[in-house]
């Protein structure tokens, strides 16, 4: 039987009621780790700010509807991967070499081709964004014999080659483990975003933005993976990071041929963190919640089996996470066939920095054989 303070810390820190997810004992490090996401998540409500007026609601359920209507009819909500189109082979896209202070990488660039089906409600909107029309990438590669890929897949709001690069320790990866790295930029982040959005436009929008945003993620990831496969057999694994991790999950079900797939603190419902996040005053009806499920289920990694066996792979969440609740990476685990996984003791922001995140990634490194060096 669980003692008040116990009972107190795991409602404070939202820990599932579930044997699966360990519960840590309360301490002040962990404290400190979680005031950290609190401030994250009061700077992510400075860039999607949550309105409570009954027009910007009523304008969102209309929104909803219309696109679950077409969704529906064109057939996507049952068959997921018809919604999920096959894109053009990438056949050479542009590199300009870079520094980031005494590393050297190539900053490439490409014509992402992504456009929403022409009869889509939020196709003309989503096509007026002409920065995003442009896939940005920062890469890292060896220039003598084959070396595996990793392709890494940034969190909400990153995108700049500052972060991303330290966030992924790509230059530990390319020199010390021998990989080649590709630090892939998503839809509405960093180069691709309209001034001073920091990826906002992503969430802050219509419902279907965080639709078309996996998607064109996916397609321009699919391409980026035919363009290195195109050079010769190699192994290519993928590391996601937050809404990253979930786009690394979603990969899995389109990509059998993946040597390596890891899932970091996957956020892997974006319409449970919506509900999860959004203030008692500001929320809508649970019919509401209902139909935003339906529609982005055709980005949810749950709506389809993996395509990529269970031994490659892996899963790491914290058990102190206020960004991602425990329960979604949970449902992962248990929708992959329960793969390894790390549940480290830490929050959401600490995740890049915790050595037993750190010692993970390198042991699914050397098990898929992505690493080429000792380290």
């Amino acid at each position: 039987m669980q003692s008040p303070i116990n009972r107190a810390w795991q409602e404070w820190i939202g820990h599932p009621e579930t044997g699966e997810v360990p519960l840590p004992s309360p301490s002040l490090g962990l404290a400190a780790k979680l005031a950290l996401d609190g401030g994250l998540l009061w700077a992510m409500s400075k860039t999607t700010p949550q309105s409570s007026s009954p027009q910007d609601l009523a304008s969102a359920d209309r929104d909803l509807d219309r696109s679950l209507r077409f969704f529906e009819d064109m057939g996507w909500i049952d068959s997921p991967s018809e919604f999920h189109r096959k894109p053009p082979r990438l056949k050479q896209p542009d590199f300009t070499r870079a520094w980031r202070g005494t590393l050297r990488y190539e900053h490439m660039r490409f014509a992402s081709g992504y456009a929403p089906h022409d009869d889509d409600p939020l196709r003309e909107e989503w096509m007026s964004n002409k920065k995003n029309l442009t896939a940005h990438a920062w890469v890292l590669r060896h220039r003598n014999g084959a070396h595996p890929w990793i392709v890494c897949l940034h969190g909400y709001g990153m995108g700049s080659v500052w972060t991303d690069l330290a966030a992924f320790r790509a230059e530990y990866l390319h020199r010390q483990l021998g990989m080649n790295v590709i630090n892939y930029v998503a839809p509405l982040h960093g180069m691709r975003a309209n001034a001073g959005a920091h990826g906002g436009e992503f969430f802050d929008g219509p419902p279907s933005s965080p639709v078309h945003g996996n998607a064109q993620a996916i397609w321009d990831l699919r391409r980026i993976l035919g363009w290195i496969r195109s050079h010769g057999p190699t192994r290519i694994g993928v590391h996601g990071i937050s809404l990253g991790g979930s786009t690394a999950a979603l990969l899995a079900n389109y990509d059998a041929d993946l040597d390596c797939v890891i899932a970091g603190i996957p956020a892997i419902r974006i319409d449970e963190l919506f509900r999860h996040h959004t203030k008692k005053e500001h929320q809508p009806s649970d019919d509401f919640w209902e139909r935003l499920g339906r529609l982005q289920s055709v980005i949810s990694p749950l709506s389809q089996p993996s395509a990529v066996d269970r031994e490659r792979l892996f899963i790491y969440a914290g058990v102190v996470d206020r960004l991602v609740p425990a329960r979604l990476p949970n449902d992962l685990w248990n929708h992959w066939g329960e793969p390894e996984m790390l549940w480290y003791h830490g929050s959401h922001v600490t995740s890049t920095m915790d050595t037993s995140v750190k010692s993970f990634l390198d042991r699914a490194f050397v098990a898929t054989q992505l690493a080429t060096r000792s380290h």
